[in-house]
């Protein structure tokens, strides 16, 4: 999948003005990408607006912080562990609903 193709698909749910902000910075192609691979995930579960939701909200997972914002700040020393964070917290979400 191109970068546009998923630029285009996490539009589709987040919204233009956050997928701007991931693709607005360092290592914008990799958060775009993680990005879209929690997207999919819980889209199986869940409405675009139950994902988005999830996105943007304080997340008991992640010491409140919401998922978005934890994937915009990542820096390369710290990626793989917030990756890491953020996934768990989706994992756990998809599973209870």
């Amino acid at each position: 999948m191109t970068p546009e193709q998923i630029k285009e698909q996490l539009r589709a749910v987040l919204g233009t003005k956050l997928v701007n902000i991931l693709a607005d910075g360092s290592d914008a192609e990799r958060k775009l990408r993680f990005a879209h691979k929690v997207m999919t995930l819980l889209c199986e579960k869940d409405s675009e607006g139950v994902v988005r939701a999830w996105f943007i909200g304080c997340n008991p997972w992640l010491d409140e912080n919401a998922p978005f914002t934890e994937i915009r700040n990542a820096t390369a020393a710290n990626v793989a562990v917030i990756e890491s964070h953020v996934w768990g917290a989706a994992k756990s979400f998809y599973s209870t609903g």
